[in-house]
């Protein structure tokens, strides 16, 4: 603790007032300054923008910073010039019943701290109020009355201190603890939209499936006025004006079938706030193929040949048959054979049904076929009982 001289007794006063200033001066020559006996001002702390901290006065003590007179009412330190309630209604000196925080700042940063500035004065105060329930046995409100600005003492004298843009109600709403918060408002295969909050503000949304697998994330956000005028009007969320999410979901890295959507919103802070939702993906309806790899057109065939290649459905293949000419039946194929290749082209997202056994090859003899051009015709027939064809032209020599 760097020590400043410039200290008195509390006279039997409890702190329950935390006074907020403004040092209009760099951290380390306002510390200087504040332990200077010729000064004849002090606090209790110093908060640096850089988030550095030191006590400069045991709180047991009343430092010299919210002096205020109560029988010279023309004096700009008068206690009726107050618009603090408890300063005004107490009649003595403001230091005996106060806690006084100097923020490193300046009148041109009118009160604006830094992130890691507010984030160490909001430690500083979970601090001092467990210390004066421990030493003085009383707890201290969290509210306006009670976590006030040094302008509210002594209007007169200190207007501009710590700044009309100091955060108070983001201050005691933090201090608070106010929960983190994570909504879905919509989720499809498609898309999933919503909004999130967290004190420490939000650096990102992340989008996973079943709990443990990424799809995506963002880190970008969009305004959500109706979020930020319901759940943030006192400003504790830093970015509750811009708070909503909308993602596009990348399909191919989610199976088909039902799933439970996680968004896991992070704060600045690395805390994350959890929603889930559960969502069906759909397999996309694709046409089914009907391929001939042998015979290719136009072979010309002397002897038995083979007929060979594969076919594919969204819903599964029933059999294949084969025909020449569109009217004679050759073979009819409902056993299928191992295609991998098949598979790992067309199948990759699993879409087409056992797109692994989709291989057909069946031996034609030649002597039922007449001396000339044919065209051989393959039919896949789909578990739907629908058909889909390819044909190749051959000439029987």
């Amino acid at each position: 603790m760097n020590k400043s001289p410039n200290v008195s007794s509390r006279n039997g006063w409890k702190p329950d007032i935390i006074v907020c200033h403004i040092t209009d001066g760099a951290y380390a020559g306002s510390i200087t300054w504040l332990c200077n006996p010729e000064s004849h001002i002090s606090a209790h702390y110093v908060v640096g923008r850089n988030g550095q901290m030191s006590q400069l006065v045991d709180l047991q003590q009343a430092a010299w910073c919210n002096g205020t007179q109560t029988g010279k009412s023309g004096s700009a330190q008068y206690t009726g010039n107050a618009t603090a309630a408890l300063v005004k209604q107490r009649k003595v000196n403001a230091n005996l019943y106060t806690i006084s925080i100097e923020c490193e700042g300046f009148d041109s940063t009118h009160g604006i701290l830094t992130d890691v500035q507010f984030s160490t004065l909001v430690s500083l105060i979970k601090s001092i109020r467990q210390q004066v329930k421990s030493i003085f046995g009383i707890d201290i409100p969290l509210d306006r009355d009670h976590i006030i600005g040094h302008c509210e003492i002594t209007p007169r004298e200190k207007p501009n201190c710590p700044g009309h843009d100091f955060p108070y109600d983001r201050l005691i709403q933090t201090v608070k603890g106010l929960p983190a918060l994570t909504t879905i408002d919509q989720a499809n295969e498609n898309t999933v939209r919503g909004w999130a909050l967290n004190i420490s503000g939000l650096r990102e949304v992340d989008v996973y499936y079943d709990g443990a697998h990424g799809v995506t994330s963002t880190r970008s956000f969009t305004a959500r006025t109706d979020v930020n005028k319901l759940l943030n009007s006192h400003g504790g969320y830093p970015d509750g004006a811009h708070c909503g999410y909308s993602i596009t979901i990348p399909t191919d890295k989610i199976p088909i079938g039902k799933h439970t959507l996680g968004v896991a919103a992070i704060g600045k802070d690395g805390s994350s706030k959890w929603a889930y939702k559960d969502i069906t993906i759909s397999a996309p309806v694709l046409p089914p193929i009907a391929w001939i790899d042998s015979p290719a057109d136009g072979t010309k065939v002397s002897t038995d040949f083979t007929v060979s290649g594969w076919g594919v459905a969204g819903e599964g293949v029933e059999r294949v048959d084969i025909y020449a000419d569109g009217k004679r039946g050759l073979a009819s194929i409902k056993v299928l054979s191992d295609r991998p290749d098949v598979d790992k082209t067309i199948n990759a997202h699993g879409w087409y049904k056992d797109a692994l056994h989709s291989g057909y090859a069946v031996t034609v003899p030649v002597s039922a076929l007449s001396k000339g051009k044919h065209i051989i015709n393959v039919a896949v027939i789909t578990k739907n009982n629908t058909a889909t064809w390819a044909a190749k032209s051959i000439t029987v020599i």
